[in-house]
């Protein structure tokens, strides 16, 4: 049953709108933008809080929950699932 759903749901699929879409989700997949945005939170809290620990404590914890991330992805090496028929797709270069 599950791949009739995944034929209908691909059968909308439409080049333009898979083109916008990666657009759209591109600056959250790359590693700069969501650094970016950390040390610039981190720096206004820090200028205007003056609440050292606190910018620290928010630039150290993405950094570290990353680190652990890594860590058990590459212990337990889960292959990604196949998904109505279709490989899942893992990078945007086609």
């Amino acid at each position: 049953m599950l791949p009739v759903v995944g034929n209908c749901i691909h059968s909308f699929r439409a080049a333009w709108l898979t083109t916008t879409l990666r657009f759209v989700s591109m600056p959250g997949d790359g590693v700069l933008a969501p650094i970016a945005i950390v040390i610039v939170a981190a720096a206004l809290i820090y200028y205007f809080k003056k609440d050292k620990v606190f910018a620290v404590i928010l630039i150290l914890a993405p950094l570290f929950g990353n680190l652990v991330k890594y860590l058990l992805k590459s212990y337990f090496a889960v292959p990604r699932p196949e998904v109505f028929g279709c490989d899942v797709m893992v990078s945007y270069v086609d």
